[in-house]
């Protein structure tokens, strides 16, 4: 065996082994990610972009403001064009093409294709290029991919102070008091970075915050971490609001932003017809929830939290944990909401995720699923000393008069009716629901026939007792 090196004139002639160009495993990637019609497809929509008809120059300073924000605009050459109608919707196309890929579909938005198709365009036009469609698919998803990975986010988080408690575990998030492990020196970024972690690290040192780490562009990720956030956070309030009295107006636990309670002392000031003069300073009943291990143990009862918190952040839900996602995200919802009419639709939002499968004889389909999971769930909150809980009977009366309420605020936009009693009083019904419910998707229910099928043995039951 003969070891040594190539010739020049060899190395110019022969192709190594194994080892293919950027061109061939484009092609080679765009057969495996599109089908023969979406391959045809996306080769007319690069010959498209690619012709005459795409740039468009205004000519007048009328068309120009014709164009307003309608149109895109690229940079190539030193120069401003912008993108023709047809040169747009082709675009569009495209950018539809990537993200409704299974590949794309959870990681990004169209607006993030749309905008790498349009730099991958805007590239080869300063280049004065024409690149083959398969050259083109390739540098468009060598960008795309480049936008997707996982970042951590870390949000400071309101309404709530740990006494005894270092963090609570959700299983893929975490809120926890902020230390300085979360924000560490880090050697391979410059000077100016470390000293802004410092300056953040500073500000959150022992606030609360929720981490959590998303995959995805920029865009996408923030929206799922926002989303994480608000969906564990309302696992935490749905335990709550069912341990104490009143939660649902004193407590207030969010991610904190600009559109956050503010815990502020309010005053009113007013004067009578005699001419005395009345002041009144009140308190904001919504205070920030002391959480100690006690505590907490205590809203664990029945393994709840790990329930909650183990459906809340599945990736794959079957039927029922998905409503009950959905019950989380709309509680969370009507306990931000300062209009108790509206605090109050939100609420019947959160019951109905589970009982409005038809719309046939909806009404008394809510009262039976809701009266039978809270007096016959796995849960026992009747309360004796509250005249609409004392028996099935009238919780179930009770439910069909607030169904008839939420009928009247939607249909004729009423709402003098709804005060913060029978807001409270809904909340904790609801609170019962949803924790019933995830007790019996731990148990094997994974559908909301299944839940119809339960109320109706549970009312039976209501009879027969």
């Amino acid at each position: 065996m003969l070891l040594g090196s190539l010739s020049e004139n060899h190395q110019c002639s022969l192709p190594l082994a194994g080892i293919i160009t950027f061109k061939e495993k484009a092609l080679k990637d765009k057969k495996e990610f599109f089908n023969t019609r979406e391959q045809r497809f996306f080769n007319r929509l690069a010959m498209q972009i690619f012709g005459k008809k795409t740039i468009y120059n205004p000519k007048t300073l009328e068309k120009l403001k014709d164009i307003g924000l309608s149109l895109p605009f690229i940079n190539f050459n030193g120069s401003t064009a912008w993108i023709s109608e047809s040169g747009k919707k082709a675009l569009t196309s495209l950018s539809y093409l990537f993200v409704n890929h299974q590949k794309y579909s959870e990681y990004l938005y169209l607006e993030d294709a749309f905008s790498t198709i349009k730099y991958v365009y805007e590239k080869h036009l300063g280049n004065n290029n024409i690149p083959s469609s398969d050259e083109f698919f390739g540098e468009i998803i060598a960008d795309l991919d480049s936008l997707i990975n996982e970042k951590t986010f870390v949000g400071t988080v309101e309404g709530i102070i740990f006494k005894d408690l270092d963090c609570i575990d959700f299983g893929e998030a975490t809120l926890k008091k902020f230390d300085g492990s979360i924000l560490k020196y880090n050697r391979k970024v410059d000077q100016i970075e470390n000293s802004f972690r410092k300056k953040i690290s500073d500000e959150l040192k022992n606030k609360i915050v929720f981490v959590s780490s998303e995959k995805g562009s920029m865009e996408v990720a923030v929206d799922k971490y926002k989303q994480r956030a608000k969906i564990n956070l309302s696992v935490l309030k749905v335990l709550i609001c069912a341990d104490v009295k009143g939660g649902f107006t004193r407590t207030h636990i969010n991610l904190k932003s600009s559109k956050s309670f503010q815990y502020q002392d309010s005053s009113l000031f007013g004067w009578s017809s005699n001419g005395h003069l009345y002041t009144s300073g009140t308190a904001n009943p919504r205070r920030e929830f002391p959480l100690t291990t006690e505590r907490f143990e205590q809203l664990n009862v029945e393994g709840l939290f790990e329930k909650l918190s183990y459906i809340a952040n599945k990736n794959e839900k079957n039927e029922l944990e998905q409503a009950i996602e959905k019950s989380l995200y709309w509680f969370s919802e009507a306990q931000s909401d300062g209009c108790q009419a509206s605090s109050f639709l939100k609420l019947w939002s959160c019951l109905e995720c589970f009982f409005s499968i038809t719309s046939d004889e909806i009404t008394e389909r809510n009262a039976r699923g809701v009266a039978s999971l809270f007096m016959y769930g796995d849960i026992n909150m009747q309360l004796v000393d509250i005249a609409e809980l004392q028996n099935y009977a009238s919780l179930k009366s009770t439910v069909k008069k607030y169904y008839q309420l939420r009928s009247a605020v939607v249909h004729r936009a009423e709402y003098k009716n709804i005060d913060e009693h029978v807001t409270v009083l809904l909340s904790y019904i609801v609170c019962s629901v949803i924790l019933s419910i995830a007790c019996l998707a731990s148990r094997g229910h994974d559908s909301l026939d299944r839940i119809a099928i339960e109320c109706e043995r549970l009312d039976k039951t209501s009879h027969t007792s």
